[in-house]
This record gives structure tokens, C-alpha cells and sequence, in this order.
């Protein structure tokens, strides 16, 4: 693990260590924070658009930045994978045989955060690389706060985590 802790008090893993483990729920903690310091280094304020994505919507720059610290930071983590983003559409992680594909929104409400306004996340579904996209299939989600750096992880059959605390149902109707 890399020496030290995060802001929410767990130790941060490294690459390395999600590599020897094949830990997704590990990536994606290590995902959320490349997306917070990446976006940390940029000017604040309103952001002009900076091209198209393949959808044809308006990409900022800020987009730009965190979809690159989300492929950078699952090329170092898996040998082999896929990336279908919104912001760049489909890429390949390394050349090994592709277990997971990782469906990402670097930056979900974009529009909020040109605006200069604080409710933005990184979301991201992960399924087995093979067959179709659908909600019964998603392995793992993520959504990460960027303003506030919490994350809420969830894994099939096991649970919600917000930061190291479980989320519970509530019992009010």
C-alpha cells in the first residue's frame, strides 16, 4: 500500500496493489481520488467548451482532464480491460484479454461545474467485458463526489459504502 491516508482516514492502494489483487473496488477508490486532484490543479470559475464528445455535446476542459486520470489510472491498474467513457467513447486498456469494461462519466453535471456550481461526480459502472450493456450486468458502481471528495461504491451482493461506512436502507416511509 502507499504510506499514508486518504481524506477519508483509509489508507490509499496503490496500482500495484490493485494489479497483484485484481481489486476493482480498490481502482475505483484510486479512480475517484486521480479524478479530485487532477480537477484540483485547474483554474475555478467558468469553463469555456473545449470540442465535442463523441455524443456531439460540449466537452470543457475540466472533462478533458478527468477522463484522461480515469484511463491513466485503469491502464496502470489492469493489463487488459475496456473504457467506454462519454468523453472519449471506447478505448482499450493494455493488450491482455479485456475481464472488466468500465462505463464512465468523468464528469457527471458537467454543466453544473462550467456554472461554478458544487454538485458534480465521476460515475462509473463496471461489468465483465463481455456481452451487452445492462443494469443487471453492472458488477460495481461508483459516484464520487468532486467537490467534496466522498464516494459512495457499491458491489453487487455486497452492499453500499460511503468513504468506510456502510449505507443502510432506511426504514421510513
Amino acid at each position: 500500500m502507499r504510506s499514508g491516508r486518504s481524506r477519508l482516514g483509509s489508507a490509499v492502494p496503490s496500482a500495484e496493489d490493485v494489479a497483484a489483487s485484481g481489486g476493482v473496488q480498490q481502482a475505483l477508490v484510486l479512480i475517484h481520488g486521480a479524478v479530485c486532484r487532477r480537477l484540483a490543479r485547474l483554474p475555478a470559475g467558468p469553463a469555456s467548451p473545449a470540442g465535442t464528445n463523441p455524443r456531439g455535446h460540449a466537452q470543457r476542459p475540466f472533462d478533458l482532464a478527468a477522463d484522461e486520470a480515469v484511463f491513466e489510472e485503469l491502464r496502470a491498474c489492469f493489463p487488459g480491460g475496456l473504457l467506454l467513457s462519454e468523453e472519449s467513447g471506447l478505448r482499450r486498456l493494455g493488450e491482455a484479454s479485456p475481464r472488466w469494461r468500465f462505463v464512465v462519466d468523468p464528469v457527471d453535471g458537467s454543466d453544473n461545474r462550467a456554472r461554478g456550481l458544487p454538485l458534480s461526480a465521476v460515475s462509473v459502472a463496471v461489468l465483465e467485458a463481455e456481452g451487452p450493456l445492462a443494469l443487471e450486468r453492472v458488477h460495481w458502481a461508483l459516484v464520487g463526489d468532486l467537490e467534496q471528495n466522498v464516494r459512495l461504491i457499491a458491489g453487487r451482493g455486497l452492499g453500499c459504502h460511503r468513504g468506510e461506512a456502510a449505507v443502510s436502507v432506511s426504514e421510513a416511509r
